[in-house]
């Protein structure tokens, strides 16, 4: 399996491999030759994924690096600009383990350093990293989590003071090309499509001329494919790497705003899985672009990008069945998630409301995905609240807003000029629902938002057992219960043995005296039975 899946993964490697163009702070990249055949090449370095089923502390990793190199000097990999970071990342979907990198930092300073000795320019930490002490050894990882897959985390590292129990984790080395072998070729023999890029279980293709989106969409449908959807984060950064090697400042996605619901969604119809909004996206444009800065752009239709055409052979994941169930009294129902109307509630802030539906309901501030849904909380709310508007439970977090139930953001409505400065986001009951951004502390009335709740089916009643016309004793033990001892007296226990015991030789005594009344009168030759008695 190992073996077939680094096969996957060489296809696309190839077609990088071939590229002899360079970034413009990579003047070093375009270098002559090649990779064997289980390394990887990218411009002008070869990458080593081992480990794999032996995981090594970070310095023995290191060590098998430097006694591995195929030209000159071997080190764990060094990682300087976003290109190579999306290309090593693709790299992970086919090892589920992590993967030592050759950033670290020692004892003696706290700066971060690579192994080769290359300066620190980029870094591509994962959320609140790092977090070690900046004066212990300290090692870097890139974290195989399907949903941050290739960020780094720091770890201690196996000489700190602290490494009690060092990690073991798979290791990337690199080697510069070996220049006596021929530059690996390009793939895309393995899709049926001239000029397509296998990545697994689908094909892409970069077109550089920039299009519309509809004129985009239309070149890739002749070709039986679709603009670019993204599977997963693998795959998004499959596509950046191509992104980065073309020089693209942004490309379209196959990702637009329904014109009846109002939500986006990939045009081949795969499920949009997570997004990856800039600040103050989307903003309501139709059309969606993918940026150099990693951030995705609702812009108009009618702009031009390039993109990258796409078809697979996976099978999409099938659609949830909504749930059975029901709501609270006094909640109101829509598709599967329950709604409080309630005047009574006193006007809050963005916070204090947001804290009541969740401690007193269970419930979350109302996420609002598509138009008909809108317009439901709007009638609803007209109908309910004396004021005209009322908090919805979007925020801005960090530069970017979210929901605060952590449900994806495909839907926006916002007024002229939103959103504004202001985080915290209120809809406008009168004038179509419209969303504008506010002062979180004003107060306001708000909905609180709930799944509904499921109900467990009943079970089928099972048929009571038949009662027999003559009652089951009890089972009995083979060994019975040994009695406490009596200290005087005779127990129950006693008496009761005592009467069983007169009563069994009563029963033997009447047989005794029947079968010496039978015996003389049986025939001799006639056959003995035996009977059995079962208590």
């Amino acid at each position: 399996m190992v073996t077939r899946l680094r096969a996957l993964v060489a296809l696309l490697i190839g077609t990088l491999a071939a590229c002899n163009a360079a970034p413009s702070e990579n003047p070093e990249i375009g270098a002559q030759g090649g990779c064997p055949g289980d390394w990887y090449k990218f411009y002008y370095k070869c990458y080593k994924l081992e480990g794999v089923t032996e995981p090594l502390t970070w310095h023995d990793a290191q060590h098998w690096c430097e006694n591995n190199a195929l030209i000159g000097e071997g080190n764990l990999a060094t990682i300087v600009h976003p290109g190579l970071q999306y290309f090593l990342t693709t790299i992970l979907k086919t090892f589920p383990i992590d993967v030592w990198i050759g950033f670290y930092t020692d004892n003696v300073t706290p700066d971060w350093k690579w192994a080769d000795g290359q300066p620190a320019n980029y870094t591509a930490w994962g959320q609140e990293q790092p977090d070690g002490d900046p004066m212990q050894w300290s090692c870097v990882k890139m974290l195989n989590d399907p949903d941050m897959p290739g960020l780094w985390n720091d770890v201690a590292c196996d000489n700190a003071d602290d490494a009690i129990d060092p990690q073991l984790n798979a290791f990337l080395c690199q080697s510069d090309v070996d220049p006596t072998l021929p530059s690996n070729p390009p793939m895309g023999a393995n899709c049926a499509r001239e000029g397509y890029q296998s990545y697994f279980d689908s094909c892409f293709r970069v077109v550089t001329t920039a299009a519309t989106f509809t004129d985009a969409q239309a070149v890739c449908d002749g070709e039986s494919a679709q603009l670019a959807s993204l599977a997963d984060h693998y795959q998004e950064a499959l596509v950046k790497t191509l992104m980065y090697h073309n020089k693209f400042s942004s490309m379209w996605l196959g990702l637009m705003r329904d014109q009846d619901t109002g939500t986006y969604g990939y045009v081949d119809g795969w499920p949009l899985t997570f997004t990856q909004w800039g600040p103050n996206e989307p903003s309501g444009g139709g059309c969606v672009t993918l940026k150099s800065d990693e951030t995705w752009d609702a812009i108009p239709c009618d702009d031009i990008r390039p993109f990258i055409c796409k078809y697979t052979q996976a099978v999409q994941p099938p659609t949830p069945t909504p749930p059975s169930g029901n709501c609270p009294n006094g909640w109101d129902r829509f598709n599967d998630h329950c709604y409080l109307f309630d005047e009574s509630l006193s006007l809050r802030s963005f916070d204090a409301a947001s804290y009541q539906c969740q401690s007193q309901f269970g419930a979350r501030l109302a996420s609002v995905h598509n138009s008909d849904e809108l317009e439901f909380i709007r009638q609803r709310a007209g109908a309910t609240f004396t004021v005209s508007s009322i908090w919805i439970g979007m925020q801005r977090w960090e530069d970017r807003f979210r929901w605060t139930d952590q449900s994806l953001i495909d839907y926006v409505n916002w007024d002229t000029l939103h959103p504004g400065m202001d985080n915290c986001v209120e809809m406008d009951i009168d004038s179509h629902g419209r969303w504008s951004s506010e002062n979180c502390n004003d107060n306001s009335a708000f909905i609180c938002k709930s799944p509904v709740l499921v109900m467990i089916p009943p079970t089928e009643p099972t048929q009571p057992p038949e009662v027999s016309e003559t009652p089951t004793p009890p089972p009995q033990t083979e060994t019975p219960p040994t009695a406490p001892p009596q200290t005087g007296g005779l127990s129950t226990g006693e008496i009761v043995g005592i009467a069983v015991g007169a009563t069994a030789g009563l029963v033997v005594a009447i047989f005794l005296i029947l079968y010496a009344c039978t015996k003389d009168s049986k025939k001799p030759d006639q056959e003995q039975g035996v009977v059995a008695y079962t208590s």
